[in-house]
């Protein structure tokens, strides 16, 4: 590969990143600035080596790679505060765009040095990468898998990884195994008791160098699609059964049963909980969900205890319209709740972006002091800190506040902790409400998530500054930070009292 087109492929890379990355921190999916000015540095250079020039083309591809490794250094710094969590929010969804997926890989396999988490949204992208290639096809054969291995072999070639001529039989063989595994299990009970999933992970893990392999990452990709899909059918069927045991129950007038774990007493509604079970608990905090996942798995045999104890007339329930239904007015404050509530990544986005248009009209129109503005937000408030007034302003007048990216930051800052105090109080109007399932939940956890990335962000831009009139300026950056954190903290607080 010559130098002139490893930097054109690493350009075009970068300009496929660039909005997508802005799209992630909450912004507009803005355009590359200098993407003409160095589309023209190319053509130039082009020119110079088809006229044999080859000192001009030296310099101007040094030129070129100097201005894209500033490009990459900036993008390095966004990608380590990304979690697998947010890629797999945005890219689980329907209409995920295939080359938005491969051009993050490849980001990522070129990534030097690789931080801790990086192996985690590899393997996630490289099985996302591979799943949108073979759209339905769960047999895992056909000629895409060719074309995919060729695809990570040219990662890996543009990344400068050498991979070894054929990968590991032993690790292979280990992946066969995982695959039988997962086959096997009929029960969602055995695939927690086995740990199946922690000890393909644990597996993963342990690969670290070895998984570079064209080879290896398909297996990845293949064992996890399996895991997925087997993940998915077995909580369906724990689902339907718990959710029928708990009807019957409720209908019979239980409304407790003893815990699994002999912890005291457990309300029958809160058994449905399962029916919130995805293949989005597959991300990189299982770990966490460990345990939820192992409780789950031990509330069936619970509800089946007693209900082996009730009589047959009590088996039968009486009438479900006595007890199942929500009232018409509680359906309809329910059904607007979950319409603001919606849990995909591209709503959510668009929701930020139109709170920054709201709240550029709503200070346009509000007289600024020297305390900021209160704006009011729903049942709540929300007041703004001079600076971050002036953010949403085109006059600015501080220096340092006419740097767009920054911002920009105080702006998508700003606007999380409204999106964050009015998430809240519309998952606790829904607790009340009551059928509120946790995938909805899952918006507003996108939200927090979003929201611990900016403010690292906003760290970041603290620590980067070495001026010292820029003190004053960083003291702002860290009150909006803490405003942020404070944010999620307290959103935390009311979800877990309206649940308690």
């Amino acid at each position: 590969m010559t130098r002139f087109n490893y930097l054109l492929r690493q350009y075009k890379n970068l300009r496929t990143l660039v909005p997508v990355f802005s799209a992630l921190a909450g912004g507009s999916p803005g355009e590359w600035a200098e993407a003409r000015q160095i589309e023209a540095e190319f053509a130039r250079q082009r020119g110079a080596i088809e006229r044999d020039e080859l000192e001009t083309a030296r310099r101007g591809l040094g030129a070129i790679e100097a201005a894209l490794q500033d490009v990459r250094q900036d993008l390095s710094g966004r990608y380590d505060s990304l979690s697998a969590y947010l890629l797999r929010m945005r890219y689980q969804q329907p209409g995920a765009r295939r080359e938005e997926v491969a051009a993050l890989l490849e980001f990522l396999l070129s990534k030097s040095p690789r931080e801790e988490g990086d192996l985690d949204k590899l393997d996630y992208l490289a099985t996302r990468l591979y799943a949108l290639s073979c759209a339905n096809d769960l047999g895992f054969v056909g000629a895409f898998e060719n074309r995919v291995r060729g695809e990570f072999q040219e990662m890996l070639d543009q990344a400068g990884v050498t991979t070894a001529g054929a990968p590991d039989p032993g690790v292979m063989e280990r992946f066969q195994f995982f695959r039988d595994e997962f086959s096997s299990l009929a029960t969602f009970e055995q695939l927690s008791t086995q740990d199946t999933l922690g000890r393909l992970r644990e597996f993963k893990a342990g690969l670290k160098e070895r998984l570079f392999h064209p080879d290896m990452l398909i297996e990845v990709a293949r064992v996890n699609l399996l895991a997925g899909r087997r993940f998915q059918e077995l909580a369906n069927s724990e689902r339907q059964c718990v959710d029928r045991l708990a009807r019957s129950l409720l209908s019979a007038g239980v409304s407790e049963v003893e815990q699994p774990d002999g912890g005291g007493k457990l309300p029958v509604e809160d058994a449905r909980e399962i029916s919130a079970l995805n293949a989005s608990l597959l991300d990189q905090d299982y770990r966490r969900n460990k345990e939820r996942l192992t409780r789950i798995a031990h509330l069936k045999g619970a509800l089946e205890r007693v209900h082996e104890g009730l009589s047959p007339h009590d088996k039968r329930g009486v009438d479900p319209g006595q007890n199942d239904f929500l009232a018409a007015a509680e359906i309809e404050e329910l059904e607007a709740i979950l319409d603001d509530l919606s849990p995909t990544p591209e709503r959510l986005q668009q929701d930020l972006c139109a709170r920054i248009n709201q709240l550029s009209l709503s200070l346009s129109e509000a007289h600024a002091t020297t305390a900021g503005v209160t704006l009011p937000l729903g049942g709540s408030s929300l007041t703004l800190a001079p600076w971050e007034c002036a953010a949403f302003r085109d006059d600015q007048s501080a220096d340092q506040l006419r740097a767009a990216r920054l911002r920009r930051i105080i702006r998508v800052g700003v606007a999380l902790v409204a999106e964050v105090q009015e998430k809240a109080e519309l998952i606790c109007r829904g607790l009340a409400v009551g059928r509120l399932r946790n995938t909805y939940l899952i918006g507003a956890r996108y939200l927090v998530q979003l929201s611990q990335q900016t403010a690292r962000e906003l760290e970041l831009r603290c620590h980067n500054t070495d001026d010292a009139l820029d003190r004053e300026l960083c003291e702002q950056l860290h009150q909006s930070r803490r405003k942020l954190l404070e944010s999620c903290s307290q959103f935390s607080a009311k979800v877990r009292n309206a649940a308690a």
